[in-house]
């Protein structure tokens, strides 16, 4: 950011032959396009866009290609917040977003989705948020409150098959 300019700038490294390029030559990249990270393939940006929406969505923009390639989440009534890693930080397994509280989606495709969603059955009239996993997702820790409990922290251990509250 050139403050004299009140200006954003931003550099990117070229797929193709690992020169620093001017974001001009990335149709659809900004220069003030809110940037989230990367996939587990380094030439995939995790961006966020409106793309014609009315709230701020994840996309990826696939920088060998220099163009978006894909949606990678979207919730018609609130601005997408963030994604969210993997424990070792390798991949994208979901994405938070703000309601009436903080929420986290786990895309369905990831087993922890799964167990979220298992939870949040098993605790109807509950909010279950997702907190962390371990890194091979057998275990799953969470919290859950309700405008009348003010909640508690719990962990799913699959081995086990159900949930226990945190002490």
């Amino acid at each position: 950011y050139d403050r004299s300019k009140e200006k954003w700038y931003l550099t990117i490294r070229d797929a193709q032959d690992n020169k620093w390029r001017e974001h001009d030559e990335y149709p659809g990249l900004d220069a003030d396009v809110d940037i989230y990270g990367f996939t587990e393939n380094l030439n995939e940006l995790i961006i966020g866009a409106y793309n014609g929406k009315d709230t701020l969505c994840l996309y990826i923009y696939d920088l060998s290609a220099k163009k978006q390639t894909r949606e990678l989440f979207h919730n018609d009534k609130y601005d997408v917040g963030a994604p969210v890693f993997s424990n070792d930080g390798s991949k994208v397994i979901g994405a938070t977003y703000v309601a009436d509280s903080p929420e986290t989606v786990i895309f369905e495709d990831e087993h922890s989705g799964s167990i979220l969603e298992k939870m949040r059955k098993k605790y109807e009239g509950y909010h279950v948020k997702y907190v962390s996993e371990s890194p091979e997702s057998d275990k799953m820790i969470f919290t859950i409150s309700s405008p009348e409990d003010p909640g508690a922290l719990m962990i799913y251990d699959e081995k086990l098959g159900g949930a226990s509250l945190l002490s």
